[in-house]
């Protein structure tokens, strides 16, 4: 699971029931991504602060795993460097 926190200063965290996903049988959750372990390891999100970018991507995340044995092969499906945008960082 990917879950999603908020902070003004780094120190103080606020976590926000955001409903995307279920757990337990409840919604009342932060998680963001779930369910996808390939795309679960190494989940790197930023902003990108470029004024080129368009607003609906100037959030970004990298995310993926090469899997086992030769990491440089893209054999097994889902195994691999996966790019994430959004307008928010959460959707």
């Amino acid at each position: 699971m990917v879950a999603y926190a908020e902070s003004k200063d780094g120190h103080e965290w606020t976590f926000p029931k955001l409903g995307l996903h279920e757990i337990a049988g409840s919604k009342d959750n932060n998680a963001i991504l779930i369910n996808q372990p390939s795309l679960l390891h190494n989940f790197v999100p930023f902003l990108d602060k470029r004024p080129s970018i368009a607003p609906e991507k100037k959030f970004k995340a990298l995310a993926g795993h090469p899997g086992p044995r030769d990491k440089r092969t893209m054999e097994v499906a889902g195994k691999g460097l996966y790019s994430f945008t959004s307008p928010d960082g959460i959707h």
